[in-house]
């Protein structure tokens, strides 16, 4: 959202204006205190719930538009030093157009990427 995203953004032709009056409409819907009314607080209490609090689930995120590859990466779980956060679901991603199998075949037989 910041000057340095929205150029590319608007080179690739998505309307800026558009998204800046959506990221501002998410940004009043998420600071609300009451959780039910908080798309982001129940979202995030979803996925600690559906993983027991102790990342016990897996999630694949596979966007099918190559700019939008490091998106996978920034879900990822880990802390400034690299190191992994055992917290929320295990997040495994890349591009969906060309990872897509191999993905779900190490997700579903339990081996780490």
């Amino acid at each position: 959202m910041s000057a340095v995203g929205r150029l590319p953004a608007a080179l690739q032709g998505i309307n800026i204006r558009e998204m800046l009056a959506g990221a501002s409409f998410m940004d009043g819907t998420t600071r609300t205190k009451v959780v039910k009314n908080n798309p982001a607080a129940l979202l995030a209490l979803c996925w600690y719930w559906a993983s027991d609090g102790v990342g016990s689930k897996d999630m694949v995120i596979l966007p099918y538009k190559d700019s939008l590859l490091l998106f996978s990466w920034y879900l990822q779980q880990f802390d400034l030093d690299g190191n992994r956060v055992n917290q929320g679901l295990t997040v495994y991603g890349n591009t969906g157009s060309t990872d897509q199998h191999a993905l779900r075949s190490q997700t579903s037989l339990g081996k780490e990427t």
